[in-house]
Parts: structure tokens; sequence; C-alpha cells
């Protein structure tokens, strides 16, 4: 191998190494959590332990994400406000949604427990919205963020 064959291969190594760097990097900071923080402006506690996610970016610009945490702190600040009345309109949205991102059906909210929720919105428009659903009896809270 030339010379000029040896720095080619490194420094299309070095490429690869810092571009998978990067990638590795970028994937430990910007966690769900993280972004469901920085997205709507709440603080999430500590040691949230993802249970199930799922994503779909539409074309049209659409972002569709859905995750599912273990919550140990059933008095969450991000919970302030929660109803804990059930709301059959609000039901009917969330399995829209999931319906679309394709979940399967065991990974649904189970409404017939009881449970608390809010939607936030990020506009006035009420059309950027983050579903918060809090399971109290399986202590899963369930974050459903639907951006246009």
């Amino acid at each position: 191998m030339s010379k000029k064959q040896k720095i080619i291969v490194i420094v299309f190594l070095g490429i690869l190494l810092i571009s998978l760097g990067l990638y590795i990097a970028g994937n430990l900071y910007y966690t769900d959590a993280r972004i469901y923080e920085e997205n709507w402006k709440i603080s999430l506690p500590e040691g949230l332990k993802k249970q199930y996610g799922a994503k779909e970016d539409d074309p049209r610009g659409k972002v569709c994400r859905y995750t599912i945490f273990v919550l140990k702190e059933k008095d969450a600040p991000f919970l302030k406000g929660a109803s804990s009345q059930k709301n059959i309109l609000m039901q009917n949205d969330v399995i829209e949604i999931l319906r679309i991102l394709r979940v399967d059906k065991q990974k649904y909210p189970n409404f017939s427990h009881d449970y608390k929720w809010k939607i936030l919105y990020r506009d006035s428009n009420n059309i950027d919205k983050l579903y918060i659903i809090y399971d109290m009896e399986s202590s899963f809270v369930y974050f459903l963020q639907d951006l246009l």
C-alpha cells in the first residue's frame, strides 16, 4: 500500500469514527424524555424508565412520538393540573393517533384503569399537542406528541 493510499484510509476512518461518535453522543443526549422536556418546557423526574417508544415523521411535516415510561413519583410536578375524570374524546384521539403509528394494541393505555390525564398545547391554535396519561394502577405514564 502506498503512502497516499494509507493517508486516504486514515482520513476515511477518522471521518467514520467522528461521525459514529457524534451519532452515539446525540442518541445518549437526546433521549425521549429530554425531547419532551425541550419541546414542551416541562420538567420530568430523574429515573424515568422507558418501556416502549414509537415515532413517525410524515413527509408533510407531521411528527408523532409515543413513549411509555414507568413513573415512581405519583405526584410528579408535570402531572399538576391533570384531570382524573375519564374523557372519551381524548381516549378516541389517542387511539386514532396510535393506529396511525401502528402501535400494537398491547401498548395502548388501559383506559379501563383509573388514570390522570392532561393535554399540553404549544401554540394558540391548539394544533400541536402533547397528551400525558398516567395509569394510577400500573404506574405507567404515556406521552403522545402530535405535531403538525
